[in-house]
């Protein structure tokens, strides 16, 4: 897994887990990344036709050094586990972080563990 992007900011206030598999998802995603930010972010280019996208979105959280890594693999599943960033990031102030990830191109189911 590569990390493409990460932020401090989704808006986004429960935990949730997406898997985007072509442009136009990314930018509706990006529409709501966006929505308070002027300038917003630039979309970047992917090559979905050979990787997806996995983007975890924190929730209302006041730490942002959750990372995802690879956990168990399955025929129709692949697993994602939470770890913790070595890096003190922990703040006062309450922020909804997201990362997103690049993985090579699959079809399978992509879960927390």
């Amino acid at each position: 897994m590569e990390t493409v992007l990460r932020g401090d900011y989704s808006g986004q206030e429960t935990e949730e887990l997406l898997k985007i598999e072509n442009q136009s998802e990314l930018v509706v995603f990006f529409g709501k990344i966006n929505r308070t930010r002027k300038p917003g972010i630039p979309v970047p280019n992917i090559d979905f036709d050979h990787k997806t996208l996995v983007v975890w979105l924190g929730g209302k959280t006041t730490s942002s050094n959750t990372e995802l890594q690879v956990g168990i693999l399955s025929e129709k599943t692949v697993y994602l586990k939470k770890t913790k960033s070595k890096k003190k990031l922990n703040t006062t102030a309450i922020l909804s972080p997201f990362v997103i990830y690049s993985i090579p191109k699959t079809t399978k189911n992509i879960k927390l563990q």
